[in-house]
């Protein structure tokens, strides 16, 4: 018992309440646990019950330990135990914030929320809520089945159709007439942006899902950069672009995959180009951060029209590059984000002004150990 006449009150007009609270929780759709700071059990409902499969009725396990409950999911729920022991663990060590996750408790997925009860600035508590997403979680999986399947079953007739044309495509000039061989270079164009639509989708998919292995290496982004740069040169003179880089040659070798890594620049690159209107002009930018010299950061900016507040907010989320770029799929950002984020590193909208736009990623620098290695192979 506290010996402090304050929480002594306090813990009395939890108890008067409870009764209260017991007929609130006996209506809630979401199960509902009240544990002390003593992890005694104040107050279960039915639904929380069902929920964690526990046996018995909503008033046998009131002044339990919270313990015996611990002790019961432990024969057929151990993710719900390491929830459970990690949470009291953080909580011990004086985080007493919300906090939320899921966990499978036989055939359901329980998601939980851990929440403190305070009263005059005192804890008095935890309410943990549970709610059951099995069926979200099922649906979603599906979704992403079907999708996988659909994307799959494309593919090969797609890849057929360009391997089609790529054979017509010699013949043109002497058998078709000038408008045909535009019709048909249009046709090659669309079906090739839709092979690649579907193969950011598929590497999205995998991202997403941690299924994508990286293959990291040490590998110099200043020789990286300018084999981008120049690749992109044609497009940006076709647009009437200037595209220029600002990187010095001295900066340390990086670590990553460096085929992913080409592809997030690409994919920046081509949008700022695409943003950008003719006259203007994108500029690739690297350094050593200069807050954590341990990171190299890479910006690419552009002279395009300032970004919409609501677009940059959501501008690396999938399909929302479709309402800001004219040309994009919608996915290359998205992917973009998530190459990065494997790496362990940040990809953000550093700048939007009416001057233009910028995106900037951190890249790792590659340690001593990493060059002793890669310098002796």
């Amino acid at each position: 018992m506290h010996d402090d006449p304050a929480v002594q009150q306090q813990l009395m007009w939890l108890q008067e309440e409870r009764g209260r609270l017991s007929a609130m929780a006996a209506f809630c759709r979401d199960g509902l646990i009240l544990l002390s700071n003593e992890l005694h059990l104040l107050l279960i409902n039915a639904i929380a019950l069902s929920y964690l499969d526990l046996p018995g009725a909503p008033e046998d396990w009131v002044e339990r330990s919270g313990w015996d409950l611990v002790r019961e999911l432990r024969r057929y729920a151990p993710e719900a135990v390491d929830a459970v022991l990690k949470e009291v663990r953080r909580v011990s060590q004086g985080d007493d914030r919300a906090s939320e996750g899921e966990c499978e408790v036989g055939l359901r997925t329980i998601r939980w929320l851990n929440l403190v009860i305070d009263l005059q600035q005192r804890s008095l508590g935890r309410m943990i809520v549970l709610q059951d997403v099995t069926e979200s979680r099922l649906l979603s999986a599906l979704r992403k089945d079907l999708t996988h399947m659909m994307l799959h079953d494309l593919r090969d007739p797609i890849a057929n159709i360009v391997a089609s044309l790529d054979l017509i495509a010699p013949y043109a000039s002497t058998q078709l007439a000038e408008d045909q061989q535009q019709h048909l270079q249009e046709a090659a164009e669309q079906a090739n942006q839709l092979v690649t639509t579907i193969n950011e989708f598929v590497d999205l998919c995998q991202l997403e899902g941690g299924r994508m292995p990286l293959s990291p290496d040490v590998f110099s982004f200043v020789e990286l950069a300018d084999a981008v740069v120049q690749s992109a040169r044609v497009f940006a003179q076709q647009r009437d672009l200037r595209l220029g880089y600002s990187i010095d040659n001295d900066l340390p070798l990086t670590w990553g995959d460096q085929a992913l890594i080409q592809r997030v620049l690409q994919s920046l690159i081509t949008n700022a180009l695409f943003s950008t209107p003719p006259g203007g002009q994108v500029e690739i930018e690297a350094a050593l951060g200069p807050y954590n010299r341990d990171k190299i950061r890479v910006s690419v900016h552009d002279t395009g029209s300032r970004m919409p507040d609501e677009v940059r907010e959501h501008l690396f989320d999938k399909f929302a590059l479709k309402r800001y770029s004219r040309v994009e799929s919608g996915l290359s950002l998205a992917f973009c984000r998530l190459v990065v984020e494997a790496h362990g590193e940040r990809i953000w909208v550093s700048n939007t002004s009416e001057a233009g736009n910028a995106i900037t990623f951190t890249l790792p620098r590659a340690s001593e150990t990493l060059l002793s290695v890669y310098s002796s192979s």
